[in-house]
């Protein structure tokens, strides 16, 4: 999976998972991936804002459905499902889960800043790294009280894009079914990047 994201990412993005999966305690999985998807989102606005590889919303929706499939069949359900019911991740491949959480939501986070930029450009409107930040993480996570601390904000990359493998693998269960339902679930992030609402452009503000 981590091949398929832009060569300048994949060395930090290795790093971040191999974290995530050396632990066991599910706050502190919690903890490290909402530090490690910020970390991630850092460092992936940059190389977007300077190469956004991915111009047409179908082109950026069909790249994060592909992560989602593989993901969809990367564990059984049964595995994801531990991780919410057992409260532990007492199961070998059970911290897998946070990884490939954390890769679909840079997937979808890269997928959803790309189309933005282009947006952006188009309408001649400033690119400001904080406001892309804003409106991508909106996207992806949904919208996340900062003041409810990092274990909240951690648990909607899990329950929200990036966990609704939740959901994704659940329905996963049934052969091809769960497949289709993920990739559809996942392309929905560029949809939602591009209607939040525009900044003002700089030729409205002179004229």
């Amino acid at each position: 999976m981590i091949g398929r994201m832009p060569a300048a990412l994949q060395a930090d993005l290795h790093e971040s998972t191999a974290r995530l999966l050396a632990i066991r305690s599910p706050k502190q999985a919690l903890r490290a991936l909402e530090s490690e998807y910020e970390h991630i989102l850092r460092l992936i606005l940059p190389v977007v804002i300077e190469h956004p590889r991915l111009r047409r919303p179908a082109a950026a929706a069909a790249f994060t459905a592909s992560f989602a499939a593989l993901a969809a069949t990367a564990e059984e359900a049964d595995e994801l499902l531990s991780l919410f019911s057992a409260g532990t991740l007492t199961a070998p491949g059970t911290s897998v889960v946070v990884a490939i959480g954390l890769l679909s939501a840079a997937a979808e986070t890269y997928a959803a800043a790309s189309v933005r930029v282009h947006q952006l450009r188009q309408h001649q409107c400033p690119v400001e790294v904080a406001q892309l930040a804003s409106d991508v993480r909106s996207a992806v996570l949904g919208e996340v009280d900062a003041s409810a601390g990092g274990i909240a904000m951690a648990k909607r990359v899990l329950d929200g894009a990036a966990g609704r493998v939740t959901t994704r693998w659940v329905v996963g269960a049934v052969p091809l079914v769960g497949i289709g339902y993920a990739a559809f679930d996942s392309a929905r992030t560029v949809q939602r990047v591009l209607r939040i609402p525009l900044p003002r452009s700089e030729i409205s503000e002179r004229s």
